[in-house]
């Protein structure tokens, strides 16, 4: 199975190569635990008294690996780990551990990883040899105090700090711009598209690149200001997307037209609902995409996220067929580069820790590990079930809302290219992203890509926006996960 050098570490002293499978792979870090009641000090010098750890290992694949290499894996692991130990028994009483955390089983390259730093082990047992009586009677004091023969010791070896490991840049990096192709429009020349027959239309508000509309049954808890404070938020919103960070307009505005939103329940064409219904949706109307509101979301200020999510949900259907998952994933990173870029709020959602509570899920997956142990499709193929006419739960719980999860898109824009996302918008010439993406640099450079995710999602690696997602991961960890109970039941109970 070919291999790629991954990492390489400085484990007491020793330069040690991790290698990884080029399969779809969760990379999980080794933790390398040194020996107890030791002081800063003495850690700091401990590559001349402490022993070389006992194995390394890498995880692999949300795949499956043949049972076959995984006992191969271990008794190869076994051996080469063995020889390393002996070689430096003489400090075998700080002799340290190591703890792997292996996602579904080990990689079969795990022996090779050993066997790399091999010859620099054996040249380490040999230079150590000459004076292991001597650590061998003072080793106890050496743990306790600063010991400065013992600094001098270590700078005595000559060996060199490892470096740390850089990811090769994607070639092309797709870093595309929206604004190569797409201009400013011109709102004060924006006219009003009603979409349904004027006389279904009871009042129309307009303001900036947006007009609010309802019907003759319009719910009497909103008043005008109340849509007049729905209309400056998503024209503040709006014209940050546009203007600063130089995403496209939607197609009514492209056409000369105000971005729609109707309201819900009001006895418009749109819907058959009563006025005391909630909720929020992108839909569209007449081949246009546009948001559609509830009473709930305009009386409510706290809303305002979620009505702007729904708008830049017209941005992605103008620009075309992309994955279900790509459309909600790729929603909240943009508008998580809204705060970023205009706040500094680097902050990730809630339901961001969903891939890191579950790593095997596929990249391309709505609704996450359904309660049968199979993964909703890249478009929720195989997610909704109906018993006695109506929906089912099919998914669990808190891994249901993966699809709204930014962690891939996220990856994206800070470790390929910060266009890299608007290049998939713009030219991936595929539904499902990895294919657009293989398209974009290449099969070689898309497995390279997809393990570089998962071993950046195991160290949690997503530069400015780590810190935010440890928020979700360190709030949900350890939760039980079961069936998401809604008024139509459930498929079953998950059996694991």
């Amino acid at each position: 199975m070919k291999t790629l050098s991954l990492l390489t570490v400085n484990f007491r002293g020793v330069c040690v190569p991790l290698k990884t499978t080029l399969l779809s792979s969760l990379i999980f870090v080794l933790t390398a635990c040194g020996a107890q009641g030791t002081d800063d000090s003495e850690s700091s010098s401990s590559q001349t008294s402490h022993s070389v750890a006992s194995s390394i290992a890498a995880t692999v694949s949300s795949t499956a690996v043949e049972s076959s290499s995984i006992s191969s894996s271990r008794s190869s692991s076994i051996s080469s780990s063995s020889s390393i130990s002996s070689s430096l028994s003489s400090s075998k009483s700080s002799q340290s551990s190591i703890l792997v955390m292996i996602s579904s089983s080990l990689s079969s390259s795990i022996s090779s990883s050993i066997s790399s730093s091999k010859s620099s082990s054996n040249s380490i047992s040999s230079s150590r040899s000459s004076s292991s009586s001597s650590r061998s009677s003072s080793n106890s004091s050496s743990l306790s105090s600063n010991s400065s023969s013992t600094s001098s010791s270590t700078s005595s070896t000559g060996l060199a700090q490892c470096g740390a490991y850089e990811w090769p840049k994607y070639e092309p990096d797709l870093n595309y711009d929206f604004r190569t192709d797409f201009g400013q429009v011109d709102t004060s020349k924006f006219k009003v598209y009603y979409g349904c027959p004027q006389s279904q239309v009871a009042g129309v508000k307009t303001k900036g690149r947006f007009a609010f509309l309802w019907g003759p049954n319009r719910n009497p808890t909103i008043t005008d200001a109340d849509i007049d404070r729905v209309l400056t938020n998503l024209n503040e919103d709006a014209d940050y997307i546009h203007n600063v960070m130089g995403w496209p307009v939607d197609k009514l505005q492209a056409e000369g037209y105000f971005s729609n939103v109707y309201l819900y329940g009001s006895g418009l064409c749109t819907d058959n609902a009563s006025n005391t219904e909630r909720g929020g949706w992108q839909s569209g109307i007449n081949g246009y995409p546009m948001v559609l509101l509830s009473y709930y979301p305009v009386v409510t200020a706290s809303e305002r996220g979620g009505i702007t999510h729904e708008f830049i949900h017209t941005i992605m259907a103008t620009r075309g067929n992309k994955a279900a998952w790509f459309n909600e994933g790729g929603n909240t990173w943009l508008q998580m580069n809204l705060e970023a870029s205009r706040n500094g709020n680097y902050g990730v959602g809630f339901l961001d820790a969903t891939s890191f509570l579950a790593p095997h899920m596929p990249i391309e997956n709505y609704s996450g590990w359904l309660q049968d142990g199979t993964f909703g499709g890249p478009n929720a193929e195989g997610v909704n079930r109906t018993s006695g006419g109506q929906q089912i739960s099919t998914w669990r719980d808190y891994l249901g809302g993966n699809q709204y999860n930014a962690a891939f898109p996220h990856f994206l824009g800070v470790h390929v290219s910060k266009g890299a996302n608007a290049w998939i918008w713009a030219k991936g010439s595929h539904n499902h992203i990895l294919r657009s993406l293989a398209n974009g640099v290449g099969e070689e450079q898309i497995r390279r890509m997809i393990m570089e995710f998962r071993a950046r999602q195991a160290m949690v690696d997503f530069g400015p926006w780590s810190n935010g997602f440890k928020v979700p991961i360190n709030n949900n960890w350890g939760r039980t996960i079961g069936a998401e109970e809604i008024p139509g039941g459930i498929l079953q109970e998950p059996a694991a």
